[in-house]
């Protein structure tokens, strides 16, 4: 074991059974297992994990190697199906859906976007 600190629980600890933890104070901070996955932030509050498939987490959003996610809101640069899914994963899907050579808005009755103007749209159909 190698340790920064002479106290328990402070400064950066490495050991071949746990890997790098780092301390601030009795508070965990860093944790690197001996498998690679691991996190940094606070105990509880991990600000960003990684898994040993490579995948992150970040705040609460999701990253892998072609998608970038949290809730209901996905973007994906997956080749031949990119899209930017709010509510929605599939075109026609209910929420809004913006992908490879398609868009869709499904379910509100009304769309509205404001800047220096507004403008209304009022979905009555839809065509395939």
């Amino acid at each position: 074991m190698i340790q920064t600190s002479v106290t328990a629980n402070t400064g950066i600890k490495i050991t071949s059974a746990e890997g790098i933890r780092g301390f601030n104070g009795t508070v965990q901070t860093i944790n690197i297992g001996t498998n690679g996955a691991g996190w940094l932030g606070l105990t509880g509050t991990q600000a960003i994990s990684w898994n040993t498939a490579g995948a992150v987490t970040i705040a609460g959003w999701a990253a892998t190697a072609t998608t970038f996610s949290s809730g209901t809101v996905t973007i994906s640069s997956a080749t031949n199906a990119q899209y930017v899914g709010v509510g929605a994963a599939t075109y026609g899907a209910r929420g809004i859906f913006a992908g490879h050579n398609m868009l869709s808005i499904t379910t509100p009755t009304q769309v509205v976007a404001t800047g220096t103007t507004t403008v209304t749209v009022t979905v009555a159909s839809t065509a395939g």
